[in-house]
């Protein structure tokens, strides 16, 4: 009898890590495969993806080779990248261990960007199931496989080349926690969530730093669907100028474009703002243009401050920006658009 037992249990410690290795090696397949599938359908090619062993027996570490994306407006590439998820977790961790990423912007001036990312910079992203147990399916959304999707930044130098002789540096500082940008989803209540914190961005023209938080709601409704936009928090400063905002939007008409509350806006020193959107070189008619545009919207003026809402004035039947129709102001921002377009090409 004690020798059947002495067998019972060294078979026991023999089947189990047996077992248990099996089940990594099936889900390293599994996710392997979504992964494959993932990438090639959002760029349309082929990847080198193969899984790190040295993962075994709490990970899944895998190596992208050569990653590329690319569409219309731009192309990021690396050497590659390193995909990790720890066995029955929801989380997945992604960075680059070269710590360079290069960018290329087709839209407008070609510009070449080269990124060097700290080594605690990296992408979360926290799925709605364990990567081993999704399976890709191409009619379905973001919002069915990813709960959160989240960046954090450590410190950052971008190395922007406009032309063979024009190079600029942006550079992100921290201050005792990390820069992110996070989405927040729920399929269910269909909601979206977006924060945005970066304690400053540096470059020749000065500094910008962003703290934002707000959150999307949209409610299907028979007799017409709805959204719901609230501001918790909205701050963007730099060494010239400010933009705060606070409110939100209730039951936006998808039919109607009605809706309850208001955003309110305060921009200080609003003419240094002014070369921030249409830049500093080339850009004299469109400057002059967008300037009258935001002295045009305030409701309230001091200085170089304005104030200004948006809201809809059920008396008219229109929403406003401040003094504009927002119909007024989307026209005279496309002028302004198509003008710097036309200075660039001059």
């Amino acid at each position: 009898m004690r020798k059947i037992f002495i067998y019972v249990i060294l078979s026991l410690l023999l089947f189990i890590p047996v077992a248990y290795s099996g089940f990594w090696y099936f889900s390293a397949h599994k996710t392997k495969n979504l992964l494959t599938e993932t990438i090639s359908y959002i760029n349309d090619g082929k990847f080198n993806i193969s899984y790190d062993f040295k993962g075994f027996p709490f990970s899944l570490i895998f190596h992208v080779t050569n990653p590329k994306f690319s569409n219309e407006q731009l192309t990021i590439s690396s050497e590659a990248l390193v995909i990790k998820n720890r066995l029955f977790d929801k989380s997945v961790y992604i960075y680059t261990p070269s710590n360079e990423v290069n960018i290329i912007v087709h839209d407008g001036e070609k510009k070449n960007i080269k990124c060097h990312t700290n080594d605690n910079n990296h992408l979360i992203i926290k799925l709605n199931d364990t990567p081993s147990s999704l399976r890709f399916d191409r009619n379905s959304t973001i919002i069915d496989y990813i709960n959160t999707l989240r960046y954090e930044d450590y410190g950052l130098k971008c190395d922007v080349l406009l032309d063979s002789e024009n190079e600029q540096n942006i550079i992100t500082e921290v201050n005792g926690k990390s820069n992110y940008v996070q989405f927040h989803f729920n399929k269910e209540l269909s909601k979206l969530g977006f924060d945005l914190y970066a304690y400053r961005f540096t470059s020749p023209e000065g500094y910008l730093s962003i703290d934002i938080k707000l959150n999307y709601e949209f409610i299907n409704h028979i007799s017409a669907s709805r959204v719901n936009f609230n501001i918790e928090k909205f701050l963007v400063q730099s060494n010239n100028f400010s933009i705060a905002a606070d409110g939100g939007v209730q039951n936006y008409n998808l039919v109607t474009f009605s809706f309850e509350d208001k955003i309110n806006v305060a921009v200080s020193n609003y003419k240094a703002l002014v070369p921030f959107m249409t830049g500093k070189e080339n850009h004299s008619k469109a400057s002059n243009a967008f300037e009258k545009l935001i002295s045009s919207l305030s409701e309230k003026k001091t200085d170089n401050d304005i104030q200004f809402s948006i809201k809809y004035d059920d008396n008219v039947g229109s929403s406003f920006i401040g003094k504009l129709s927002t119909a007024d102001f989307i026209n005279q921002l496309d002028k302004i658009t198509q003008l710097i377009k036309d200075e660039n090409s001059n």
